[in-house]
């Protein structure tokens, strides 16, 4: 039978599809993923193979749904996935410096990625983005990211529904982010910094997430409750996910002990 009629779209959402993660396949960075591919070529042979476990019975970050999502994007509205993002979000909200990236198009004031390379710091892997269509082929800023977060989560993108949809954890864990413990929705990782370790509450505060590709790492992170958000972009890759909410973390922490010592003066 077909993978295409077991999985549904919410499985390829909230990463519990079951299909293989292709950008996980050994040597996919330093090698396949520098080839030009067509987005058709690249649908039929990452992102077609047999399902690794039953369809929303268990979760598994995959960007193989989101390659995918983008591929269903463009099927229905007969146009680009980037087209798409242009025409529905970037420029209803204004977001001039947010696209789809591109290493043979010259983007001002775009920055280069570096990778330490046995202590010698050098020029990240030449990556084809193409082949992260809908999965990491987006570039941004600090200003950029502020805006849309302030925009998603103020009611400006979504109507209630669908934020509650999105904001709703389909699975939960204790790993993915420690000390506290996760929920994952579409697209969006969501956890509560006043929560006590290893509660079971599942009421959410801060909605998170992260990208890291050849020489690139990013985190967005708002704190509903302080009316913060972090955005944190690095061009010298290898920070992970945990240490970047760890730092956001402890930077929401320190404004607030700063607002308390200010109050208490």
């Amino acid at each position: 039978e077909d993978i295409g009629k077991k999985v549904k779209v919410v499985d390829l959402l909230t990463h519990r599809s079951g299909i293989p993660n292709y950008t996980s396949l050994p040597g996919v960075w330093t090698d396949s993923l520098r080839n030009h591919y067509s987005f058709d070529y690249l649908l039929a042979h990452f992102c077609s193979e047999n399902l690794e476990f039953k369809p929303n019975t268990k979760y598994k970050y995959n960007n193989s749904g989101y390659v995918l999502l983008a591929a269903i994007i463009e099927q229905v509205t007969q146009k680009s996935f980037e087209v798409v993002l242009n025409e529905q979000l970037l420029k209803p909200f204004e977001l001039s410096n947010t696209g789809i990236s591109s290493r043979e198009t010259i983007i001002e004031h775009k920055a280069y990625g570096y990778i330490n390379h046995y202590n010698e710091t050098q020029h990240a892997n030449y990556t084809y983005m193409p082949n992260l269509n809908g999965a990491g082929s987006m570039y941004s800023t600090t200003e950029d990211l502020l805006k849309w977060s302030i925009a998603l989560h103020t009611g400006k993108v979504l109507e209630d529904n669908s934020y509650l949809l999105m904001t709703k954890a389909y699975s939960t864990d204790n790993k993915w982010v420690t000390p506290f413990k996760n929920g994952y929705g579409y697209g969006l990782g969501m956890f509560n910094n006043n929560a006590v370790k290893g509660t079971n509450d599942e009421s959410w505060n801060v909605y998170f997430h992260s990208g890291h590709i050849s020489g690139f790492s990013s985190f967005l992170a708002i704190f509903k409750e302080d009316n913060r958000a972090v955005v944190l972009l690095s061009n010298t890759g290898g920070i992970s996910t945990i240490e970047m909410n760890n730092l956001s973390v402890a930077i929401v922490e320190q404004f607030k002990k700063q607002k308390t010592e200010s109050s208490v003066k």
